[in-house]
């Protein structure tokens, strides 16, 4: 699930700001190490964002769950969507992980955020 060299995480955040604040989220970046956490009321959630679906997003996200339960990962819709190659995988694994999937199409001008999965307890 390669993506363009040329993009970075930072192209991320602001659709994942703007989504979260949408539903009332109160949202910063570079908390604490974590790429964006966010709070409503008693709702803490964290958002490790890369460019593509690797070993080191996977771990960064499993250590922040010992802080917070809602953990997130947010990457760059793959070209192909859910048909790209290895996406069933990957899901599989973030569920297995309890890690909810965010994806951003930053071929949208306003970087079309969609949730895929909540983390939830497998």
């Amino acid at each position: 699930m390669a993506q363009k060299s040329n993009m970075h995480e930072t192209d991320l955040y602001k659709p994942l700001r703007a989504f979260l604040e949408a539903q009332g989220y109160q949202v910063q970046g570079e908390v604490k190490g974590c790429d964006l956490a966010a709070i409503m009321e008693d709702d803490l959630i964290v958002v490790e964002m890369k460019t593509s679906f690797n070993l080191k997003l996977l771990s960064q996200a499993v250590r922040r769950q010992r802080a917070v339960d809602s953990v997130y990962v947010a990457i760059p819709k793959p070209r192909g969507g859910r048909r790209a190659a290895g996406w069933k995988d990957m899901c599989m694994l973030l569920r297995r992980l309890e890690i909810g999937l965010i994806t951003v199409d930053l071929a949208k001008a306003d970087g079309n955020v969609e949730v895929h999965f909540h983390p939830h307890t497998f």
